[in-house]
């Protein structure tokens, strides 16, 4: 992953406690760590001999890929039979794995968060992702950045910051209004 998004490799030794600064991922792991990509098990240990669950796998795809922002149109369009059983560091990871053809679910509409991803499926997740549209990320790198009311007769924005808007109306009745 270090390597096909071409993350700055670094030098300096391993924080975590279970990576060899002598191992040859050590590099990786620390450069994946430094770039926001990574999280160790806890702050002192990665597990570099672990196994990795499809719903993290997700999460790292969603830190390489800086997603800030995952539109409630995205999250809501998961109709996985499991989709219960992601955990809720990872849901909105997960989407937009999945919203961008990175990740996807099983022939019987499972997604099976928290089953070990197969070396094939780290294959193809990494030519998934280094094959995905990157109008679609740009949608996701977007940062809420305005305050809207809305009410039967005004509608009103605020915006917060000049970073790029990303933003939903929801009507009176719950649902996002185009």
């Amino acid at each position: 992953l270090v390597d096909s998004l071409h993350i700055q490799k670094v030098k300096e030794a391993p924080v975590f406690s279970d990576v060899s600064p002598n191992s040859w991922d050590s590099v990786y792991v620390q450069s994946a760590y430094d770039a926001g990509v990574i999280h160790g098990v806890d702050s002192q240990h990665f597990n570099p001999n672990g196994t990795i669950k499809r719903e993290d796998m997700a999460t790292m795809i969603s830190n390489a890929l800086k997603v800030n922002y995952v539109p409630s149109s995205v999250t809501s369009a998961l109709t996985f039979q499991d989709e219960n059983q992601v955990s809720s560091y990872a849901g909105q990871s997960v989407a937009a794995s999945v919203y961008l053809g990175i990740l996807s679910g099983y022939p019987d509409h499972s997604f099976a968060p928290k089953a070990s991803a197969t070396r094939a499926e780290a294959a193809i997740v990494i030519s998934h992702l280094l094959a995905v549209n990157p109008t679609q990320v740009k949608l996701l790198n977007a940062v809420p950045a305005a305050k809207i009311n809305l009410t039967p007769s005004s509608l009103d924005v605020t915006t917060i910051d000049s970073q790029q808007i990303g933003a939903e109306v929801i009507g009176a009745n719950g649902a996002v209004m185009p």
